[in-house]
C-alpha cells in the first residue's frame, strides 16, 4: 500500500504552499491511474462548487497547452517549462506543526481488476479551494518525480474532459471509475497507434 497526504498549511491562500507526502513506493506506471482516480473523485465530490470549475480549467488549460509537445524530448519539454501545471504552486518537504488542511490518498489492491483502486481520506474542515488544488499537487508531485509522466497526463486529462462533456458529469457516481478507465483506453490506444504508424494525430 502507498499512501499520499496532501497537507495544506492557513497561509496557503496567500503563499501557495503546499506539502505531498509519501508513504511506500509506487510504480510508475501506476501514477497516472493512481492520479486518474484522485481527479475523478475530487471533480465528484466538489460537484457543483465552483471550485471544480477552476480544477477543470487550470488541469485542462495546461493539458491544451502541452498535447502537441508530448512526443518531444524530454529536454524540450524542460526548457518549454512544460513540467510545471501552476507556476504559482509551490510544493514543499514538509509543514511542521503548521498544517491546517490535510488530504490523504491510499492505494488498496484490487484483486477482480489487477488495478489498485484508492480511499480517500481528509481533515474534519475542508475548504473547497484547498480540495479542488489537491490534486494539482498530487500531480506535481508526480511530475517532479518521472518525466514521461508529463506525456501521459495531458492525454487522461483530455480524455476525461471528453468523457465529462460527452457521457457523464463528475457528479455522478459511475463516472468516479468510468471517467479514469474512458481516459485510460484512450491514452493506451494513442500510444499503440503510435507504435504502429509515424502518422498519429491527436484527439
Amino acid at each position: 500500500m502507498t499512501s499520499f497526504h496532501i497537507a495544506f498549511a492557513d497561509s496557503f491562500e496567500q503563499d501557495n504552499t503546499v506539502a505531498v507526502l509519501q508513504e511506500g513506493e509506487l510504480p510508475e506506471f501506476l501514477q497516472i491511474w493512481i492520479w486518474d482516480l484522485y481527479y475523478a473523485s475530487t471533480l465528484h465530490a466538489l460537484g457543483d462548487n465552483p471550485a471544480a470549475a477552476h480544477l477543470r480549467e487550470s488541469v485542462e488549460g495546461w493539458a491544451g497547452t502541452v498535447i502537441g509537445n508530448i512526443l518531444d524530448p524530454e529536454q524540450k519539454f524542460r526548457e518549454k517549462g512544460l513540467l510545471t501545471i501552476d507556476v504559482d504552486l509551490k510544493l514543499v518537504d514538509g509543514m511542521g506543526d503548521a498544517l491546517a488542511e490535510v488530504y490523504s490518498v491510499e492505494t488498496e489492491d484490487n484483486p477482480d481488476s489487477g488495478w489498485p483502486d484508492i480511499r480517500v481520506a481528509s481533515s474534519r474542515t475542508r475548504s473547497p479551494n484547498r480540495m479542488a488544488y489537491s490534486p494539482i499537487a498530487l500531480a506535481q508531485h508526480f511530475l517532479d518525480q518521472n518525466v514521461l509522466f508529463a506525456k501521459e497526463l495531458p492525454l487522461h486529462i483530455l480524455s476525461m474532459r471528453k468523457y465529462y462533456d460527452e457521457q457523464r458529469p463528475p457528479s455522478e457516481d459511475v463516472s468516479r471509475m468510468e471517467a479514469p478507465l474512458f481516459a485510460l483506453n484512450k491514452a493506451m490506444k494513442f500510444f499503440q497507434d503510435l507504435k504502429d504508424s509515424d502518422n498519429v494525430t491527436i484527439n
